[in-house]
């Protein structure tokens, strides 16, 4: 009897965490519709995922290609490092490489794919992180900065759709449990009822007995 109590446990716990990561996914998805509208770089736990709109990087990074940037210290970047930062004149998060460091500190930038620097130096103020990853996913990255609002719409869409079902998993899971509950006290009420009615036979076969061996004496 204990298998199905530990089943339905752990397939509660189960369905449980699969609703907290789904309800993780969907505030992933509304914190990068905000980062979208907001023109900012979604970020999430220090991490900055966005995706490569301009071939300037080729062939290190694709035009469409997802990167995944994390805000390291500015003193540990280094020449050679490829870096995201916001134009001021353009009003854009650019993706470049260091190539050179000025006296005061900032950085020359440059695509590699470009053949003149950037006109803009790099700063503590405009810097936002180090490119640590860089995912070529069939050119989907290109897709979704193309229509980033309609696919955030269709995947909350979804999230909310899947997250019903598991919801009514788990209304199923116990309304299960109820039942087979009841059964089982329904059972064992059932188990009580026919001992006891054994046991008043019992009884009286022995009490039968009794007398047939109280008429023998008797005789």
């Amino acid at each position: 009897m204990k298998e199905p109590k530990v089943k339905s446990i752990i397939s509660k716990c189960l369905g449980i965490f699969t609703c907290l990561l789904f309800v993780l996914a969907i505030a992933i998805i509304i914190v990068g519709i905000n980062a979208y509208k907001n023109n900012k770089p979604t970020k999430i736990f220090g991490y900055i995922y966005s995706v490569v709109p301009t071939d300037s990087m080729e062939p290190v990074i694709n035009e469409g290609d997802f990167i995944l940037s994390k805000e390291v210290p500015f003193e540990k970047l280094t020449i050679g490092d490829d870096i995201i930062y916001y134009s001021k004149s353009n009003k854009i998060y650019i993706v470049h490489r260091i190539v050179d460091v000025n006296l005061d500190g900032s950085f020359i930038m440059k695509g590699v794919n470009n053949s003149t620097f950037d006109t803009e130096f790099v700063t503590k103020e405009n810097y936002v992180g180090k490119v640590v990853k860089v995912l070529t996913l069939f050119k989907i990255g290109g897709l979704i900065a193309n229509h980033r609002s309609l696919i955030f719409l269709i995947l909350m869409l979804l999230f909310f759709f899947l997250l019903i079902i598991e919801i009514g998993k788990m209304f199923i899971a116990v309304k299960e449990e109820k039942i087979a509950s009841q059964n089982k006290k329904n059972d064992e009420e059932k188990q009580k009822f026919i001992e006891a009615e054994r046991e008043k036979i019992r009884k009286k076969i022995l009490e039968d007995i009794k007398k047939e061996k109280g008429k023998i004496t008797e005789k």
